[in-house]
């Protein structure tokens, strides 16, 4: 059983990536400002075949900083170094714990589609598209994929916003869902966002979610 959980590495590495797309389209930039981001961010990935289960748990931080080009390009890139434990089990009893460690690159470019989102009157909305490279090391796997997300981010108060997204790995896509809600405070944005996935790959089935929270700041 276990044996072939391991042989679905590669396919456990792009469900990882699925959701680092995400935090890729959601920390672009909203209102044609460039910025820099840090956060918190907490992971849980789950392999589950008949009686046999890998979970892995992490939690680390990251930066990323966006680039306007223009009022419709941007450049994007962002860093997140995360640690935790994997167990594996079996019909529910622990027999194999370890440590590892995830660091994770991503450059990429995207577009507004459109953009009249003003969150310090609490009005508009802005749609963006991105693609990226990402690379992941994961203990001692490696991945590298392209990645392609949208972002709808609303209005829904004064200094307020709500976004969602949708995004993930080109090769053999399966999507991740986002949610994650803005405030503007000082002079940048306080925000904190939860993504998932899952799939069910040879009878493997694999649950990734990411939680982030951090502040934004504007240039």
């Amino acid at each position: 059983m276990f044996l072939n959980l391991i042989s679905q590495r590669s396919i456990f590495m792009q469900k990882l990536l699925s959701l680092v797309v995400a935090g890729l389209v959601a920390s672009s930039a909203a209102n044609a400002e460039s910025k820099t981001s840090l956060s918190y961010i907490s992971t849980s990935t789950d392999l589950t075949y008949s009686t046999a289960k890998i979970a892995l748990d992490m939690d680390g931080f990251a930066i990323g900083t966006t680039v306007d080009l223009n009022e419709q390009f941007f450049l994007t890139g962002s860093y997140s170094k995360l640690s935790g434990t994997a167990s594996a089990s079996l019909s529910g009893t622990t027999i194999a714990t370890g440590n590892l460690d995830q660091d994770t690159l991503t450059v990429g470019a995207g577009i507004n589609l459109t953009n009249d989102l003003d969150r310090q009157a609490g009005t508009g909305s802005n749609l963006k598209a991105a693609v990226g490279y990402s690379k992941t090391d994961l203990g001692t796997l490696s991945a590298n994929n392209t990645l392609i997300g949208l972002n709808y981010d609303f209005a829904i108060a004064k200094k307020v916003s709500i976004n969602t997204t949708f995004s993930g790995v080109i090769d053999d896509f399966n999507p991740a869902y986002g949610v994650g809600i803005a405030y503007s405070l000082g002079g940048g944005d306080l925000f904190a966002g939860y993504a998932f996935t899952e799939d069910n790959v040879a009878g493997i089935k694999i649950e990734d979610s990411a939680l982030n929270i951090g502040y934004s700041f504007n240039f």
